[in-house]
């Protein structure tokens, strides 16, 4: 369960950090434009992007790919991040 806690607790930083990033672009540029899981993935580490396009196209299934995780990749960073910190604090919480 604390690795469970942890994860969630890592994703909330994440989500925090990604948000922070989209505010801080808003005070420069004057508009919100949140940016996109798929895009900040590929500023980071485009090759393990491209890596797990393959894995999941050739091992799972191409229709998995294009439109289901397409789809979450162009949500806001902070947004899915967020959702799976939830996801994970609930899972992880104490009864």
């Amino acid at each position: 369960m604390i690795i469970i806690r942890l994860l969630a607790l890592g994703l909330w930083v994440l989500a925090a950090l990604a948000l922070a990033g989209d505010i801080w672009t808003m005070t420069q540029t004057g508009s919100f434009d949140a940016r996109q899981l798929g895009r900040r993935w590929a500023d980071i580490d485009l090759e393990s992007l491209t890596m797990v396009q393959n894995l999941v196209e050739r091992y799972i299934s191409p229709e998995i790919w294009n439109p289901g995780v397409v789809t979450v990749l162009s949500w806001p960073a902070w947004a899915v991040l967020g959702g799976l910190a939830v996801a994970f604090s609930i899972i992880s919480r104490r009864r």
